[in-house]
């Protein structure tokens, strides 16, 4: 199977050798998302410091206009923080979807029959 999407003004291809569907029962799942934040409220509200810590979020940046939070976790973690740092200037915020494992082990190489050991 070969996808393509456009981007911009040109199209790219891409081989999908395998796909694979799993149930949510089948896998261990989380997301990652990113807030961008004035400075000022880092360093003029303590609250947020405390709203950051009990959310288990690391900062990953600050800078004099602005800090960067990380905070992997569940769809509701990533949305409670979001919520929580709305009031204090939040300037940016991005998440990835979905990421996930298979609970059951899955041996991409033999199942894409790559595997040369016998």
């Amino acid at each position: 199977m070969v996808v393509f999407f456009k981007r911009g003004l040109t199209f790219n291809f891409i081989e999908v050798i395998a796909s694979f569907y799993h149930t949510d029962d089948q896998t261990i799942f989380l997301e990652t998302a990113l807030y961008k934040v004035k400075s000022k409220s880092l360093f003029d509200e303590k609250h947020i410091q405390k709203i950051i810590k009990n959310s288990q979020a690391n900062i990953v940046t600050v800078s004099p206009n602005y800090f960067v939070i990380e905070k992997t976790g569940w769809r509701d973690d990533t949305e409670k923080l979001y919520k929580e740092l709305e009031p204090y200037g939040l300037l940016q915020f991005v998440r990835s979807g979905r990421i996930s494992v298979s609970k059951e082990p899955m041996n991409i190489s033999n199942l894409l029959g790559l595997n040369t050991d016998k």
